[in-house]
């Protein structure tokens, strides 16, 4: 059972009060109560299921595995992977940002990088989340790696975004997440154009709007 798993995975890590603190400082500012605990509750067959302990104003209460969201869960599962996985290793995380609400992924991605840092690890994520792409800082875009389908050929492409001639242009534009749903990212991606060419198309739209404001102004 995969919840078991999990449970059983943060409770190990819960016994080390400084890997706890840790694990505590990844989740709670993520959900718009504050996370002050974690705690565990032991079956009948002597398996352990975590709760959190949330805190509302003046009030606190708990909530058992089963009742957390699905996004939560996902936290609690990569600060767990995060927190245990060796020093210095590669972590890959499929869409980190599953069930996880947009107005929380950059807090998501504060998180997760300093937690990687501390530890020495490589991430390696997977997202199709705009607001995800919005919240990755300016060091981080060149490493964005896309993956687009080329349209002479068909098949997927990947390209590193600090490989592309046109890179500078393109971040000039705008945060990330927004050039995607806007499809700038999709044509910057796919333009086979070089840049002597580009040129002359700008001179020659330079050219083509002289041409109108002067006819206008006759």
């Amino acid at each position: 059972k995969p919840g078991a798993v999990q449970s059983a995975v943060l409770y190990r890590i819960s016994q080390e009060p400084e890997q706890k603190t840790r694990l505590l400082a990844f989740i709670k500012s993520l959900p718009e109560q504050d996370i002050t605990d974690i705690e565990f509750i032991k079956t009948d067959r002597n398996d352990v299921m975590v709760r959190l302990v949330e805190s509302f104003g003046q009030k606190s209460r708990t909530v058992d595995a089963p009742l957390l969201s699905d996004g939560t869960l996902r936290v609690l599962a990569v600060g767990a992977t995060l927190l245990t996985a060796p020093e210095g290793a590669l972590v890959v995380i499929e869409e980190i940002d599953n069930g996880v609400h947009p107005s929380r992924a950059e807090t998501l991605v504060r998180q997760l990088r300093a937690t990687a840092a501390e530890r020495k690890l490589r991430v390696l994520l997977t997202s199709h989340n705009p607001a995800l792409m919005d919240a990755l800082p300016d060091s981080a875009l060149a490493d964005v790696v896309p993956c687009y389908r080329d349209p002479e050929h068909g098949d997927s492409r990947l390209v590193r975004l600090g490989d592309l001639s046109r890179y500078p242009e393109l971040v000039a534009q705008g945060p990330l997440g927004q050039l995607m749903t806007r499809r700038i990212l999709d044509r910057f991606l796919k333009d086979d154009t070089t840049e002597d060419e580009r040129k002359a198309q700008a001179l020659d739209w330079l050219a083509e709007l002289r041409q109108n404001t002067d006819v206008g102004a006759e």
